[in-house]
C-alpha cells in the first residue's frame, strides 16, 4: 500500500483519528473529520476541557475519566458515552485507542459515532428479549441498570421488599441512592472494572 492510499484512507474513515505523545500529554489530529455529530466538535472534545464539560452528558463524565488514565498508563481501551448536540439531541460516541508496539511513546485512537448502532441495538432488545420477565423470573433481589446513566430500568419484586419500595419508587432511583455510604467508593471502583472490562466479580460488604 502506497503513501497515498495510507493517506487517502486516514482522510475517508468516518471518525476522528488522532495520536497522544503520552509524556508529553500532546494530542494530534490524523485526519479533518472533527464533526462527531451534528454541532460536537471532536477535536474540542479532547483537547478543551470546558467545552468538554458543556457537551457530555453529566452522568457519563467519568467514562471519559477512565478512558483518560487508561491512556496515561499505556493501556489499551474503549468507552462509549453521550454527548448532547445543539438540536437538544443526543448522541453516542466510542473513543478506543492503544499504544503503538513500534514506538510506546505515542498512544493512537479514534473517535467514532455509534448512535445508529446503539438503536439498532435497543431495538434488538425490545424486539427479541423481555428483560422485565427475566428479572422478574429471579427469585433474589435483582435491578438492571443503564450503564451510562447508573439508573434503575427495571426490577423484580424481591428487590422491591429489599429497598423498601414499589417498583415506580425503584425505577430510575440512582444506584447511589440504593448502597450505603460505606460502600459507595468500592461500587465507584466496582463500576470503572465494568466499563472497561465489561464484567466485575467480587462482594460488596
Amino acid at each position: 500500500m502506497s503513501v497515498e492510499d495510507i493517506l487517502s484512507f486516514m482522510n475517508d474513515f468516518p471518525a476522528l483519528l488522532w495520536r497522544i505523545e503520552i509524556a508529553r500529554s500532546r494530542i494530534e489530529f490524523l485526519n479533518n473529520n472533527y464533526v462527531i455529530s451534528h454541532g460536537v466538535d471532536g477535536k474540542l472534545l479532547l483537547k478543551n476541557i470546558r467545552y468538554r464539560n458543556e457537551v457530555v452528558v453529566p452522568d457519563d463524565a467519568y467514562l471519559l475519566n477512565v478512558f483518560m488514565d487508561s491512556v496515561k498508563k499505556g493501556k489499551t481501551s474503549a468507552v462509549v458515552f453521550r454527548v448532547r448536540c445543539p438540536d437538544d439531541q443526543t448522541a453516542w460516541i466510542k473513543i478506543t485507542g492503544a499504544t503503538n508496539t513500534w514506538d510506546p511513546r505515542y498512544y493512537y485512537g479514534f473517535l467514532l459515532n455509534v448512535t445508529d448502532t446503539v438503536e439498532q441495538i435497543k431495538a434488538l432488545l425490545n424486539t427479541d428479549v423481555n428483560i422485565q420477565s427475566l428479572v422478574d423470573e429471579t427469585e433474589t433481589a435483582a435491578v438492571v441498570l443503564d450503564c451510562p446513566s447508573h439508573k434503575v430500568l427495571c426490577c423484580n419484586v424481591a428487590a422491591c421488599t429489599l429497598f423498601e419500595m414499589n417498583r415506580d419508587e425503584l425505577v430510575g432511583r440512582h444506584l447511589f441512592d440504593l448502597c450505603r455510604e460505606s460502600v459507595k467508593t468500592a461500587v465507584e471502583h466496582m463500576l470503572e472494572q465494568v466499563v472497561v472490562a465489561h464484567k466485575w466479580q467480587g462482594k460488596l460488604d
